[in-house]
């Protein structure tokens, strides 16, 4: 495969990402706004049920947080989140680069690990660990 066909393929899957990752932070913003305006959220079906909180219990008052440029009190609701929310920003920066072709982003294509099988399992161990140590601490 030439370098050509090689760089087209890098653009358009960081164009798909770039679409997806878009979307997601659309709708997150747009419960962050609802939220923000009417202070009614998603109620968590694993708090009702256990009493725990779940990983992602406290996502929405963290992003209202993060929006208002508390990073703090964004990290005391939810420093999982906070964290995903950064790598997927980050993420979200180097695929505009590559869908636009910027020089260096072909070579290393940092957010293709994020497709990577043992990725999901590292996901899964941290959310499991943090909602054990969050509910017991």
């Amino acid at each position: 495969m030439s370098t050509g066909v090689l760089e087209r393929d890098v653009r358009q899957r960081a164009r798909e990402r770039l679409k997806t990752s878009t979307a997601v932070a659309v709708v997150g913003a747009g419960l962050v706004g609802l939220y923000s305006v009417s202070h009614w959220g998603i109620a968590c079906p694993f708090l009702a049920i256990t009493g725990w909180q779940c990983p992602l219990c406290g996502g929405t008052r963290m992003a209202v947080d993060l929006a208002s440029g508390d990073v703090a009190a964004a990290w005391q609701h939810n420093a999982v989140a906070l964290v995903a929310v950064a790598t997927l920003l980050i993420a979200m920066v180097w695929w505009a680069g590559q869908a636009v072709g910027l020089r260096g982003t072909a070579r290393w294509s940092a957010p293709n690990w994020l497709s990577q099988p043992h990725v999901y399992r590292v996901v899964v161990v941290v959310a499991a660990v943090w909602t054990v140590t969050r509910n017991l601490f």
